[in-house]
């Protein structure tokens, strides 16, 4: 279950609210921005969702486009579930970029493991974890693109 809370919106762009069983955002200025969502567990446990939206006008807000939603699907983590090795791979995310922070978390928030990352691709060994489900981050300055991982 999903339970709304909200606290005071302080940013002058932006108005909030709950509205039945949604948490309603309405941009009021011109621009761009980043919308965040950080959800919490009852144990601290986190994952932050960041979505960069353009607003064009005052009613409608630009959707990512198809080559930003490519770039965050193009992340490849394999195999998953996963046993002992996991791929990770992330070509077009990084083009050009470097010091890519990955991390590997329980659903508890517990970090397992994190290293800085230059390259596409990288392998991390998950033998000595136990079974169950885990959150992935890959994090540069502008973005981070969040995948389970199951280890059997």
């Amino acid at each position: 279950s999903i339970s709304f809370s909200l606290s005071t919106v302080v940013l002058n762009q932006l108005d909030a609210f709950i509205d039945q069983d949604k948490v309603v955002f309405k941009l009021k200025e011109l621009g761009e921005a980043t919308f965040r969502v950080m959800a919490t567990d009852q144990n601290g446990g986190s994952v932050l969702l960041e979505i960069p939206v353009v607003v064009l006008d005052n009613e409608s807000i630009e959707k990512p486009t198809s080559s930003e939603f490519e770039k965050l699907m193009s992340v490849k983590v394999y195999p998953n579930p996963a046993t002992g090795i996991i791929n990770v791979e992330y070509p077009v995310l990084i083009s050009g970029i470097e010091n890519i922070k990955l991390t590997l978390l329980t659903l508890e928030g517990k970090v397992e493991m994190t290293e800085i990352i230059n390259n596409g691709k990288t392998s991390i060994d998950v033998s000595s974890l136990p079974q169950g489900i885990y959150i992935l981050t890959l994090e540069n300055n502008a973005q981070t693109i969040i995948k389970k991982v199951i280890i059997n």
